[in-house]
């Protein structure tokens, strides 16, 4: 496994770190393509297996072979720009090897205070990404989504946005699990972030 020092979040205002593993989440942009896209991304010397998740579209689990997942920020790079693909994360790891989660195209903020509502606004038009509801029991809580960016990964906004100092991110960048069961309740849950006070208030 690699300890990507790539992928971290932070939590009580420090910075966690995460293990990729070998297992990723690709969602494509186009389903009457994913099909092409599977077959050619199976023929690729780094890949080893790519199953689809049928419950879902869009949705596929993709594994690299052992020698290239030391590459994987280069495999991001390069599937995420070639394979129409709306988002590509690992299923990252804590330092015990247990499954924590991936991001998605989506992540969750919570304004400090109401009047910071203007300071969201322009993060969201400087990286160009879009509020996309505001969470219903609390008025401060936000879901920011992004639209096929190809320069940075929603946990990289989250962290960016965490940095000005005015928000904070509900759910560390993407939905946290403690267990494989929790991991597959993810993945069934059309592939979204999901808030959870309970789930929120864990540690890594």
């Amino acid at each position: 496994m690699l300890y990507s020092q790539s992928y971290y979040s932070y939590y009580d205002g420090k910075k966690i770190y995460y293990k990729s593993s070998e297992n990723y989440i690709i969602k494509f942009n186009d389903e009457t393509v994913q099909s092409q896209k599977e077959k050619l991304l199976i023929e690729q010397a780094f890949t080893k297996s790519i199953k689809r998740i049928e419950s879902i579209d869009r949705l596929s689990i993709l594994a690299l072979k052992d020698e290239f997942i030391d590459k994987n920020l280069d495999m991001l790079s390069y599937i995420q720009n070639d394979y129409d693909v709306d988002y590509l994360s690992p299923i990252l790891l804590n330092e015990d090897d247990k499954i924590v989660g991936c991001f998605t195209d989506e992540f969750i903020v919570k304004l400090k205070t109401n009047k910071d509502i203007s300071i969201l606004l322009n993060l969201c038009h400087k990286y160009k990404v879009t509020i996309d509801r505001q969470y219903k029991y609390d008025e401060r809580t936000y879901f920011i989504r992004m639209f096929s960016n190809k320069e940075m990964t929603s946990m990289k906004l989250a962290n960016l946005f965490y940095e000005t100092g005015f928000l904070n991110i509900l759910n560390r960048t993407f939905c946290f699990s403690q267990s494989k069961e929790l991991m597959i309740h993810f993945i069934i849950n059309n592939g979204q972030s999901i808030i959870s006070a309970k789930m929120a208030a864990k540690g890594p």
